[in-house]
């Protein structure tokens, strides 16, 4: 049995309706999709990216993604 979870774990806190000071030190202050990612260490990266103008892309590439992340250059003229 395979589990299949689609998103990106470095955009979007976890989503509650408890205040976030009540979940520190619980274990849930990362979300579903980030603790599966960390434990199983298996993540498949998407490197072109369509919506970011490529200088906006650039800054979050080199923050988030170690620079994986790139504009097509096609999509880059557009914008």
């Amino acid at each position: 049995t395979n589990l299949i979870l689609v998103g990106d774990h470095k955009q979007l806190p976890p989503s509650t309706f408890v205040p976030p000071y009540e979940l520190h030190g619980t274990g849930h202050a990362r979300s579903l999709l980030e603790r599966c990612a960390l434990v199983s260490g298996i993540n498949h990266l998407l490197r072109e990216q369509y919506r970011m103008h490529s200088a906006i892309c650039a800054v979050v590439g080199t923050r988030f993604y170690q620079g994986k992340l790139q504009t097509p250059t096609d999509v880059a003229r557009q914008r």
